[in-house]
């Protein structure tokens, strides 16, 4: 079966966190399927101030079906 996104959201905050900023955010990709859509929901955290890299949060999946 083939899938495609359709549509992506991103909301992002910066947080500091024991005197280091941190930056979160996160991407809800909407993916279409012939007779239900996947909603996919990934958190990213990164260090600003240097340091760590950017780690990802492997995201919530969520299945809706079409009423169609």
């Amino acid at each position: 079966m083939e899938s495609f996104p359709i549509s992506i959201r991103a909301s992002e905050g910066v947080f500091n966190q024991q005197g280091r900023q941190q930056r979160h955010w996160t991407t809800t990709t909407t993916t279409r399927q012939p007779d239900h859509c996947l909603l996919v929901q990934d958190t990213y955290h990164e260090q600003i101030d240097g340091g760590e890299e950017t780690e990802k949060e492997e995201g919530k999946v969520e299945e809706v079906k079409d009423v169609s």
